[in-house]
């Protein structure tokens, strides 16, 4: 492995800092867009089909027939996993309107 000289050290830190910028920039974008759910019938019917598409109702465990858990456990958890990322975007109130919604 080659060591890095000064200049190349501050140069990684600084892209770094600018990446890690930018990371943050995009998830407040992502949690006003999220969280726009209270004016916006669009965003609700996004993220209600969502939550259903990822089976976020669903038990994750999948038992066949045997009573055994079988595979589709860690596909299951990987889907729902989606939509719990989204949840993190949302406020208390967003989470209420998407999950308690009656369609």
């Amino acid at each position: 492995m080659e060591k890095k000289t000064p200049e190349q050290i501050v140069a990684l830190e600084e892209a770094i800092k600018k990446q890690k910028a930018l990371s943050e920039a995009r998830m407040a974008r992502a949690k006003t867009a999220v969280n726009a759910a209270k004016e916006d019938e669009n965003v609700r019917i996004i993220l209600t089909y969502l939550m259903e598409l990822c089976g976020f109702r669903e038990n994750p465990a999948v038992t066949n027939i045997n009573k055994e858990v079988t595979n589709a456990t860690t596909y299951n958890v990987g889907r729902t996993s989606v939509f719990h990322d989204f949840r993190k975007l949302m406020s208390a109130e967003t989470e209420n309107l998407i999950e308690r919604r009656e369609e």
